[in-house]
């Protein structure tokens, strides 16, 4: 059975991603509802990857341990690092983790910063939900005996020369 990740701020974002997806009214709130739905079901994903590398790294998310951490974790530098060929090497498993963050965080960017012409529906904002939601359960069933070589990777900066 996948273990599950310490803390509520993972299934937090997702309540509220979930929340913001069932929202009615008038149209420029159900837009702005499905956009916030799209980026907390990214950051869903983010949080469970900081949760990942914090319990890889210090054994264990303890509370005063996981802020520093989680200032390491960039999203950017994250993706990157899941893309790397070196993934398949660490775990298999995780490639699949690095495609469907790709495509939230792709749609965050998407919910985040496009004109207000590029419009989310519920059905595409409970897609992705799902698409968080199936990260995080890979996340959590990942072979815990290569947890640190996984937590490294995405903190790990490649460096010249």
């Amino acid at each position: 059975m996948p273990r599950k990740l310490p803390g509520p701020l993972v299934d937090g974002l997702l309540f509220v991603a979930e929340a913001f997806a069932q929202a009615s009214g008038a149209s420029g709130y159900r837009q702005a509802s499905m956009r916030r739905a799209v980026s907390s079901a990214c950051d869903a994903v983010f949080h469970a990857l900081n949760t990942l590398c914090a319990d890889g790294l210090i054994g264990g998310s303890r509370a005063g341990s996981l802020p520093p951490i989680d200032r390491s974790l960039e999203h950017g530098v994250a993706l990157r690092k899941l893309r790397n060929r070196e993934v398949k090497l660490i775990d298999p498993a995780i490639e699949r983790v690095g495609s469907l963050f790709e495509s939230l965080h792709g749609n965050r960017h998407a919910a985040d910063d496009a004109p207000p012409s590029a419009l989310f529906s519920r059905m595409q904002a409970l897609a992705l939900i799902d698409e968080a939601r199936d990260a995080i359960t890979r996340i959590e069933g990942l072979d815990p005996k290569a947890s640190l070589e996984r937590a490294l990777l995405p903190l790990a900066r490649t460096r010249a020369g």
